[in-house]
Formats: C-alpha cells, sequence, structure tokens
C-alpha cells in the first residue's frame, strides 16, 4: 500500500511541477528582483533605445560588445555585474551590483523601464521574468 501511496505522490509532484514551469514560462510565476547579480534583458527595440539614451546621457553607456539584436522585435543586453527589480510600473536594472550586493542591496548606474519595453528577464541564479503580454521571441501576443 505505501508503494501505492508513493507513486501517487510522485506523480502529484511532477504534474504540479510541469504546472510551475508551464505558468513560469507564460509569465505568470515570475521572480520580481535578482538574487544576484548578472543578467540578460531581453527589450523590444524601443525598450533598448530607451536604456541606452539613459546609460549615455547619464554617462555610463553599455558596452556594445554586450548587445546583441536577436530578430526585429527583441534586442539582448547582458548585464554580467546588473541587477533588477520588478515594481512600480516597470522594471529598474542597475548596471553594477556591489561586491556585497547580496547583503547590502547596493547598486549603481540605474535606469528604468516600463513594461512594455522588456519581453523578458533571465537573472544568473535561475531568476526569470517573462511579460505576460509578449511570446519569448519579443513577439507580442494577440488577445481574442
Amino acid at each position: 500500500m505505501s508503494e501505492v501511496v508513493e507513486l501517487i505522490t510522485q506523480r502529484e509532484a511532477e504534474l504540479t511541477r510541469q504546472e510551475y514551469v508551464r505558468r513560469r514560462i507564460e509569465g505568470k510565476a515570475n521572480d520580481d528582483y535578482s538574487q544576484q547579480a548578472g543578467l540578460i534583458a531581453y527589450l523590444t527595440p524601443q525598450g533598448y533605445e530607451k536604456a541606452v539614451e539613459v546609460c549615455e546621457r547619464e554617462g555610463y553607456a553599455i558596452a556594445a560588445t554586450l548587445i546583441e539584436k536577436i530578430n526585429p522585435n527583441l534586442v539582448a543586453i547582458q548585464l554580467p555585474r546588473g541587477v533588477y527589480s520588478i515594481g512600480g510600473g516597470g522594471a529598474k536594472f542597475y548596471q553594477e551590483a556591489s561586491d556585497d550586493w547580496k547583503h547590502s542591496n547596493r547598486a549603481e548606474k540605474p535606469f528604468l523601464l516600463e513594461y512594455d519595453d522588456v519581453v523578458r528577464i533571465e537573472g544568473s541564479a535561475d531568476e526569470l521574468w517573462q511579460n505576460v503580454d509578449y511570446q519569448w521571441n519579443g513577439t507580442p501576443k494577440t488577445t481574442s
């Protein structure tokens, strides 16, 4: 009898995990902040332009080697020491987190983008934030 219970428990746990993964990919189970430094932000072309403009204006331009145009709808910006937080109507990014960021939450070189500018964020500690209004490739989801 205990073997049957164990099999049912394992099956239910796997179904729950699969459901969580599906919700995460759809943007319905997001991580709203960085656990550690390092991220890739996938932005719309407009979001990319805003980020570059703000950073250049503030004197801390994003290096061209950290930028990759994925397709016409998507531009990736890699921030090896970057962190993010979501809230208040948008996504706040910092290009450089302090070495003790996990304890101090200190970071420099900020830029703020609206939700519509951000398609996806992948963090180094397996954080994921996916905009529910976009497919993973930057294509807007259609509403029925």
